[in-house]
């Protein structure tokens, strides 16, 4: 106990220091990091992973970012022996409480703790998404696993963007990215999914399930309401961009409508508070076109732009028919859609 009061004190000094270089903000039971601090690792090579904390003393923040953590951790290394596990001390904030970064369930071993029973495990998405929805009595969850070998697919879109767009590779980057940005999506008052746990060793993030249909689906199945749906998620994006956010990866399917008429974000782990707004209404019009007929993607972007001006500015439509970023469409949208999606945007721009 002696330890962990004298640790626990050599933090708050130190973590006083990053409060006044605004990279750290005081919150109700102990530090948070603030969007400077996101900015400036978003800059850097973090380290490897969380497992770099074992050099440190202390850490005792309200919820788990490493991103954070990397950047403290050169002023916080001590070569001292018989170190506290740091992990006990980092907590991350959910929607059932705090919960301590040592607490890493998988996930038959969160469905007893968290709901006391036996649940079922349903694997969805495609190859190269490890996600899965976990279903206990007339509960649904959703659990997304952050693995090495899904980097494929990030490796390959960071080579074919290379010249317009850095995706983050590293799983627990964009895991922690996810974590951070569903924090203050919600803060900012966006809908997205609430964290129910996090296992950071195994790289699992549990959330709750959003019940619904995206926005793609919505038109695949074409549904009565999908162009007021897609005037929605066009307004929704300016909204997001407003409050200085990209997506970076702002795919149709990471939006969904529920029964109650809201627009959930989800699948945020490309996030950044830099990078260029256009490029998310690029991807968000164009990338439908592989699923959709030339009628009915032009009819979506349409409907998209629609709503994204009426919240956001003209100058990011036009961008948004760059060249070089309508290029990175070439292999997923066929090129007579990408014409005619960028005729009908145009008239967005002469009127």
């Amino acid at each position: 106990l002696a330890d962990d009061h004298e640790s626990a004190e050599k933090f708050r000094e130190t973590a006083q220091e990053f409060v006044k270089e605004g990279l750290l903000e005081s919150v109700e039971v102990g530090f948070s990091p603030t969007a400077e601090a996101v900015k400036r690792f978003e800059k850097s090579s973090p380290l490897p992973g969380l497992e770099q904390l074992r050099k440190l003393n202390l850490l005792k923040i309200s919820r788990a970012f490493s991103l954070l953590v990397f950047e403290m951790a050169s002023r916080l290394v001590s070569p001292a022996a018989g170190l506290q596990d740091p992990e006990r001390f980092v907590y991350v904030r959910t929607a059932v409480g705090l919960q301590p970064l040592s607490k890493q369930l998988d996930m038959m071993e969160f469905v007893r703790e968290f709901y006391g029973s036996e649940g079922r495990v349903k694997r969805i998405g495609g190859l190269f998404n490890s996600t899965y929805v976990i279903e206990v009595d007339s509960v649904k969850l959703f659990a997304k696993r952050y693995q090495s070998w899904t980097d494929v697919k990030w490796v390959a879109a960071r080579v074919w963007t290379a010249w317009v767009k850095d995706f983050s590779i590293d799983p627990s980057t964009r895991m922690a990215k996810e974590i951070y940005f569903l924090d203050l999506f919600r803060k900012r008052e966006f809908n997205t999914p609430e964290i129910i746990h996090v296992n950071w060793r195994d790289k699992i993030l549990y959330t709750s399930y959003i019940e619904g249909v995206n926005l793609v689906d919505a038109w695949v199945e074409k549904m009565a309401d999908r162009e007021s749906f897609a005037r929605m998620v066009g307004e929704t994006l300016a909204d997001v961009h407003s409050a200085g956010i990209r997506l970076g990866d702002c795919k149709p399917e990471s939006f969904i409508k529920t029964v109650e008429n809201k627009i959930f974000i989800t699948d945020v782990e490309q996030a950044s508070f830099d990078g260029d707004p256009a490029w998310d209404l690029m991807e968000l019009i164009f990338y439908p076109g592989h699923y959709l007929d030339v009628d009915d993607s032009v009819k979506l972007a349409e409907n998209v732009v629609e709503g994204y001006v009426r919240r956001g500015s003209l100058d990011v439509v036009r961008k948004a028919l760059r060249p070089s970023y309508v290029r990175t469409m070439s292999l997923w949208t066929p090129p007579w859609v990408q014409k005619a999606i960028i005729d009908r945007v145009k008239q967005f721009l002469t009127v």
